[in-house]
């Protein structure tokens, strides 16, 4: 069954508000490496992130296409989320 407008538009959004948490837990254990908060609460991000990637419909999909996202983002929205916490690793080592 095909997913609404509503829903999907509701989905991109929450993607979006996730992208930006995202970044920003990122910007928290950069500064704070023993966070262990900061790691939770980027991890809960990450997660959430690849769930709503599989509820999606296409247009969200090709949209989120469109914007910029790092490579451990896209890792996660597959699904692989080692491989996403460790492309995470190394964008930190290298700040």
């Amino acid at each position: 069954m095909p997913m609404s407008n509503t829903r999907s538009a509701r989905l991109c959004s929450r993607a979006e508000i996730l992208r930006a948490a995202t970044e920003a837990f990122q910007n928290a254990v950069r500064l704070d490496p023993e966070s262990r908060e900061g790691y939770y609460a980027l991890g809960l991000a990450l997660k959430q992130q690849a769930r709503i990637a599989t509820q999606t419909a296409p247009e969200c999909a090709q949209r989120a296409q469109m914007t910029h996202t790092s490579a451990h983002c896209k890792a996660a929205a597959q699904g692989n989320l080692k491989e996403a916490e460790q492309l995470l690793n190394e964008s930190l080592a290298q700040r």
